[in-house]
């Protein structure tokens, strides 16, 4: 797919894997703490920065290696 070598599809499929594990488990923290009640802090907004910068590092390092 996309002309990548074997190793290459590899990486690409652990990215996309990554992204949505880290975005199942960033939401279920979320719904979790709306549902016990205990409202949104400060580390909440920082997981949710720090999956945005993730998504963005993921997204690429994908566009790289199709690109090149």
């Amino acid at each position: 797919m996309y002309g990548l070598t074997p190793v290459g599809q590899k990486l690409f499929n652990t990215a996309v894997v990554c992204v949505i594990l880290s975005t199942l488990v960033v939401s279920l923290r979320i719904w979790c703490k709306l549902w016990q009640k205990k409202g949104i802090h400060t580390d909440d907004y920082l997981v949710v920065l720090a999956l945005a910068l993730f998504f963005v590092d993921t997204g690429v390092k994908q566009w790289c290696m199709v690109s090149f």
